[in-house]
């Protein structure tokens, strides 16, 4: 059975973890995949395969929580339903060690994993991945496609015929800007402290504090006003904060009836879903 996964995400690694025999698609290289798994992440269930550690997160709101104003400023829609009121002040999570994971990729052959691999198309009545690698075109063979890649891009690529019968999918980006220094004070390891803002007033909406380093995290209503230098070293994440959509379960059901797997919050297009709950989708998926 080829099992073929697209995209090195986190999704895309806990994939590999489950089917070792899988061949991992990625379009970026390894120096492009490394920051993005360094960044401030927890989750609140240890995940097989990954080398954990407890950690102590504590939540808090700061200024004014107003979920309207929340919504507006993160999901530029205010009528969104957004609660702030559900955050829990502290809980019990784990940090992931992917290290030991990218390592095992990178001294992986072209069996394992294709490294500057951009998939192209999804021919799903002949089981084909188009790909392009170094500029050549190549035809994959799949009995099986489990993809962590975005819903959107996924329907483009396989070109599903009711593409244009529901509206498009909406999403909000995401900026990254990592602080190091004294700011607030240092925490002691194994603490994270998470910081929600719903003023409008304030750039971010989002501060990840570990130690003495402080991850800020900026909508577009935030990055847009933010100075020239201050954005220099921000890092995007896409799609972003996802906005629900209507049609998401059909979506799913065609692209599995066609041997297609989704994975991952994007993929879903499930804006709640939790890194643990990926996994605990994949442990259950039977191929």
């Amino acid at each position: 059975m080829r099992i073929v996964i697209v995209g090195a995400s986190i999704s895309g690694m806990m994939a590999s973890v489950r089917w070792p025999d899988a061949l991992l698609v990625e379009a970026g290289m390894p120096q492009s995949i490394a920051p993005v798994l360094a960044s401030v992440f927890y989750a609140h269930q240890p995940v097989p395969g990954f080398a954990t550690k407890p950690l102590r997160v504590t939540t808090k709101v700061l200024g004014r929580n107003k979920p309207r104003d929340y919504a507006e400023k993160v999901y530029q829609n205010r009528l969104l339903p957004v609660s702030m009121d559900s955050i829990v002040p502290e809980v019990q999570a784990w940090q992931w060690d992917f290290s030991a994971v990218m390592a095992d990729l990178r001294a992986s052959g072209a069996h394992r994993i294709r490294w500057n691999t951009k998939v192209v198309g999804v021919d799903w009545l002949h089981s084909y991945l188009h790909v392009m690698c170094g500029g050549t075109a190549e035809v994959i063979p799949y009995d099986h496609l489990i993809t962590s890649a975005p819903m959107p891009v996924m329907l483009k690529l396989a070109e599903y015929s009711s593409n244009s019968t529901f509206p498009p999918f909406k999403s909000e980006p995401i900026w990254l800007r990592n602080i190091p220094g004294p700011e607030i004070g240092k925490l002691e390891d194994g603490h994270i402290e998470v910081t929600y803002c719903s003023d409008l007033d304030v750039l971010w909406y989002r501060r990840n504090q570990r130690g003495y380093n402080y991850e800020y995290e900026f909508t577009q209503r935030g990055y847009d006003k933010l100075g020239h230098e201050m954005r220099l070293g921000m890092v995007p994440l896409r799609p972003g904060k996802l906005q629900p959509h209507d049609h998401v379960l059909e979506i799913r059901e065609w692209f599995k009836e066609r041997s297609i797997h989704l994975v991952g919050r994007y993929a879903m297009w499930e804006h709640k879903w939790l890194s643990h709950q990926t996994w605990e989708q994949i442990a259950e998926m039977r191929l």
